[in-house]
């Protein structure tokens, strides 16, 4: 089984896909099921935008998946991550992390896509280059990808935490397809 875990120091279950976002009708549920009903629309559509953000290619990645939010700071059983991409059962968690958005951690999980299906080599030695010039071994001990997903979830997050959002890696990202 692939799984990558979204390690970053520091529910209720929602879990649907983008090929099935048909809900049942309000007037079918209980007052808490018709909360939860009123909740999961919201994150649907908020996936849905922050999807629609991204380059066509990178959509497709994640066509088929399902995305589940929980609402603890980190994933439930595992106090030391805040996402998690089960590429073999296509289903992308994300929990409700305080230092960073649920969008933000989203991204950052579907970098772990786009660098498993679109950086060759040469790509992975760019960037490489680009974060080291940008000194980032120093400030931070995670590996490129991780950098590298936490970059790709700035470019294209509404509310990017600045010390991921570099002009140069901007540029670079938004050319992988």
């Amino acid at each position: 089984m692939f799984i990558i875990r979204t390690f970053i120091h520091s529910c209720s279950h929602h879990a649907w896909g983008l090929d099935n976002l048909r809900a049942p009708e309000a007037s079918q549920l209980s007052e808490k099921q018709e909360i939860l009903h009123k909740s999961g629309n919201e994150e649907q559509e908020d996936v849905r935008k922050t999807i629609k953000k991204l380059p066509k290619s990178h959509q497709k990645l994640v066509k088929s998946y399902k995305f589940k939010f929980q609402k603890n700071n980190t994933l439930n059983g595992d106090h030391d991550h805040i996402g998690e991409n089960d590429e073999d059962k296509k289903i992308i968690t994300v929990c409700a992390p305080w230092n960073y958005g649920r969008e933000f951690t989203l991204l950052h999980e579907i970098g772990h896509l786009v660098w498993t299906h679109f950086m060759t080599d040469a790509l992975k030695d760019q960037w490489k280059k680009a974060y080291e010039e940008a000194e980032m071994l120093k400030k931070d001990r995670q590996n490129p990808e991780e950098i590298f997903c936490h970059a790709y979830a700035a470019t294209f997050s509404q509310r990017p935490p600045m010390a991921y959002y570099k002009p140069k890696w901007v540029k670079l990202i938004k050319t992988i397809n």
